[in-house]
């Protein structure tokens, strides 16, 4: 199998036409804001076109200023959507349906993957979305990477 590697903000309009087609696209992970779910070193997902979508979901979506980002829906009001990564605090607001590039239908870990519908992972966005639980994860998460990095210097 041949992998092509691209640039996911150069290709954004390819990568929409190839959702719209019906296909899936798999999208390896950069960046911090989905932590502890996501991590960029070794995971990925595979996304599918927004044919419906709802609370809790993790959506590829392209901000008013060209930048694509992958976030979980944290409301759906009548002004749009409002997205949050599981690592962030800051809600971001009034993302339009017609923002929203593609959705996460299945999580590839490093040596396993599940689909977004799987009991366990339903109950993790549960839990995700409840600010008390997710400022301790969060906390945890933190006090982990800097130990690690603390074991990494010595």
């Amino acid at each position: 199998m041949s992998v092509e590697v691209i640039s996911l903000k150069r290709e954004i309009g390819r990568v929409e036409a190839i959702l719209r087609s019906g296909a899936r696209i798999r999208l390896r992970i950069r960046g911090t804001s989905m932590l502890p779910l996501l991590d960029e070193k070794t995971d990925a997902v595979l996304l599918t076109a927004p044919t419906r979508i709802r609370r809790g979901d993790v959506v590829l979506y392209r901000r008013a200023g060209g930048d694509v980002a992958l976030h979980r829906i944290h409301a759906i009001t009548a002004s749009g959507c409002a997205l949050l990564g599981d690592h962030q605090w800051i809600v971001e607001t009034g993302i339009a349906a017609e923002q929203i590039i593609g959705v996460v239908e299945r999580v590839e870990k490093k040596r396993f993957g599940f689909s977004v519908r799987h009991p366990l992972y339903r109950a993790y966005v549960r839990l995700i979305r409840r600010k008390f639980f997710r400022k301790a994860l969060l906390k945890l998460v933190s006090i982990a990477a800097s130990r690690k990095g603390s074991h990494e210097r010595t």
